[in-house]
C-alpha cells in the first residue's frame, strides 16, 4: 500500500518531465496540475481530508500555470519553484523564530 501511494505522490512531477519530453513546457505545466488535482481528489476519497500543504502547493502551481498560459510568458512556470521553496523557508524560520 505505501509503494502505490508513492506512486501516487510522484504522478505529478512524473507528469511534468513526460509532459516536457512530448510537448513543451505549457503542456507539462498543465499535466503536472492536472495530475497534482487528480492525486489531491483521490487522497480525499481515501481519507476525507485535504492536506493543506499539497492544497497550497496545487493552488500556487495552478496560479503560475494560468499566469504563464494568460501571458504567454514562460518564466512563471520557471519561477514557481524558487517562489514555492522561499515562501516554506519563511514558514519555516518564522515557526523557528515562534
Amino acid at each position: 500500500m505505501k509503494l502505490l501511494s508513492f506512486f501516487l505522490e510522484i504522478m505529478p512531477l512524473a507528469g511534468f518531465f513526460v509532459g516536457f519530453e512530448l510537448y513543451g513546457l505549457f503542456a507539462a505545466a498543465v499535466i503536472s496540475v492536472v495530475l497534482g488535482v487528480m492525486v489531491m481528489g483521490v487522497n480525499w476519497i481515501k481519507t476525507g481530508r485535504l492536506a493543506r500543504f499539497a492544497l497550497f502547493s496545487i493552488v500556487m502551481s495552478a496560479g503560475f500555470t494560468f499566469a504563464a498560459l494568460y501571458f504567454n510568458a514562460a518564466i512563471f512556470i520557471k519561477i514557481q519553484p524558487t517562489i514555492f521553496n522561499g515562501l516554506f523557508a519563511a514558514v519555516l524560520l518564522g515557526g523557528l523564530l515562534v
